[in-house]
């Protein structure tokens, strides 16, 4: 589960922002794919980064859970990814997106 779901963003340490946050939002904005992957080698601020575009999604009103983020820096392979992906994702919309069956009653 991400953290933000649940409770607020916490402040990052890093206020200076990464110089490929501006371009991340840009590719969001034009919405070609449900998704974006950022991807590199150790250390150059990826996540820094992801956490920064977290922060200004919901300071711009996104809705926290129309945010996920999938860590898969554990992964033994790049083909391995795909096989983590497809029922992380299936897990987000059928769990996080959806509103469980008590809440559809309350609602009406």
């Amino acid at each position: 589960m991400n953290p933000w779901w649940t409770e607020k963003v916490p402040p990052l340490l890093v206020k200076t922002i990464r110089d490929f946050v501006p371009l991340v939002e840009r590719r969001m904005q034009v919405r070609l794919a449900p998704a974006i992957v950022v991807r590199g080698p150790r250390q150059v601020g990826k996540t820094t980064a992801q956490l920064q575009i977290i922060e200004r999604l919901i300071a711009g009103g996104t809705p926290p859970k129309r945010i996920m983020r999938l860590r898969c820096d554990e992964l033994p392979s790049l083909a391995s990814v795909r096989e983590q992906l497809i029922p992380a994702m299936d897990w987000y919309e059928n769990n996080a997106l959806r509103p469980k069956w008590g809440w559809r009653i309350l609602e009406g």
